[in-house]
């Protein structure tokens, strides 16, 4: 299922960013709208990265990563 949601993901940023025919507002729009959420997904990926590799880390580490009651 992975590799479908990454093509997914790169078509739909594609769409978001624009074709070269579209004005230049556009166009810079659309690539600096896709430029923040790769930015974010990063980020969110870092933060995240302890747990996804299975690192031992401190309760209250651990803690912060449960957004909502349910992860617990």
């Amino acid at each position: 299922m992975m590799p479908f949601l990454v093509l997914a993901l790169a078509m739909t940023l594609r769409i978001i960013a624009g074709r070269r025919e579209d004005p230049l507002h556009r166009r810079q729009s659309g690539e600096r709208t896709v430029m923040i959420f790769l930015a974010f997904v990063v980020l969110v990926s870092a933060f995240f990265l302890p747990l996804w590799t299975g690192m031992s880390v401190p309760y209250e580490f651990w803690l912060v990563h449960n957004w909502l009651p349910g992860w617990v």
